[in-house]
């Protein structure tokens, strides 16, 4: 349905979002008409006035990948059924290693919104604190560890000490 390949610095900073259109005018008619017309004196619609259910096998969608306020695919010839499953991945492509690495999967329904966040600086500042203060611990924990064998060292050896 959409495969996009981009170089990771042209998503650093930006929105991005999976999301699904109607494929044709009449598939965006036939939407339309299930849901709630705007209220005459301006008050928004309200989440119960929504249907709890839509008749997908009669809504054809298309995917629609968004950088930005950039659409990088959509609305091409291949659409999905409304409400049916599809299974997202994503990946990226590790040049040091010359092969494609951190692949994800997840099942999306036809018609759900999913937004994307890329962070090419890696760890954020408070994971790497609390990463940090672990590496802290651990310090300290082998630290008090070797002054232990050195002291059991030094009672054996007083020990077997030959008079």
């Amino acid at each position: 349905m959409a495969d996009v390949e981009r170089s990771l610095p042209q998503f650093g900073g930006q929105r991005m979002a999976l999301s699904f259109v109607p494929a044709t005018p009449d598939d965006a008619e036939a939407l339309a008409s299930y849901l709630p017309a705007p209220h005459a004196d301006g008050t928004p619609v309200q989440p119960e006035e929504f249907p709890q259910e839509l008749p997908g096998y009669l809504i054809e969608m298309s995917t629609r990948l968004m950088v930005g306020d950039q659409a990088l695919s959509g609305g091409g010839s291949a659409s999905v059924t409304l409400g049916l499953p599809v299974l997202v991945q994503t990946e990226f492509y590790d040049p040091s290693q010359q092969a494609w690495a951190g692949a994800t999967e997840r099942v999306a329904e036809v018609g759900e919104y999913h937004a994307f966040t890329v962070n090419g600086q890696g760890v954020g500042l408070p994971r790497a604190l609390a990463m940090a203060q672990r590496l802290d611990g651990l310090r300290r924990t082998l630290k008090q560890q070797k002054g232990d064998r050195l002291a059991k060292r030094g009672q054996i050896y007083l020990f077997f000490k030959p008079a």
